[in-house]
């Protein structure tokens, strides 16, 4: 008799029950995933401001090889002072790019050869613009990277004088 009482005890849960946790699972679904999306928004971001810091950090070490005499001048482009430079890295006078040798103009790595440097993310494009500017970053379904609002800038000096310049939009990432 004591069995009988037990089991009249036992049962499952109500469809109402089922109902509500399946509601309350599909809202906490729904606010998750705008999170998410967030959360990829601003990962793009950080991957933008780092290579911005990446461009920045290579000009950096090419002007420290630059005092550790690290570069030499071409011998072909006589009329081209700016452009008559490149890094020397074995110090064989010879430029060898496949080995890093890269361009440079007036002691900036020239823009072409920056992503070369850069160890990039198949995800992100290049994009030229003018002899001096480089974009990095994600086309976002635009036509080009710049017009997709999610990139980072190198250009490169026009003159001696100039410094390099580093630009960074986010805002369409």
């Amino acid at each position: 008799m004591m069995r009988r009482s037990q089991s009249k005890r036992v049962r499952g849960y109500s469809l109402i029950e089922l109902v509500v946790v399946i509601s309350i699972l599909g809202i906490l679904a729904v606010s998750a995933s705008s999170h998410y999306l967030d959360l990829q928004k601003d990962a793009r971001s950080s991957v933008i401001v780092t290579t911005k810091a990446s461009m920045r950090a290579i000009n950096e070490q090419v002007h420290l090889m630059t005092n550790l005499g690290y570069v030499e001048m071409r011998i072909d482009t006589p009329g081209q002072i700016g452009q008559a430079r490149f890094l020397d890295l074995n110090r064989d006078g010879i430029q060898q790019k496949e080995q890093g040798e890269w361009g440079l103009i007036w002691l900036d790595l020239d823009n072409l050869d920056m992503p070369d440097a850069l160890i990039l993310d198949p995800k992100l494009k290049v994009q030229f613009e003018e002899q001096t500017h480089l974009y990095v970053g994600f086309d976002r379904q635009a036509s080009t990277i710049k017009d997709g609002n999610c990139w980072a800038l190198y250009v490169q000096p026009r003159k001696e004088q100039d410094v390099a310049e580093y630009h960074v939009e986010a805002s369409g990432c």
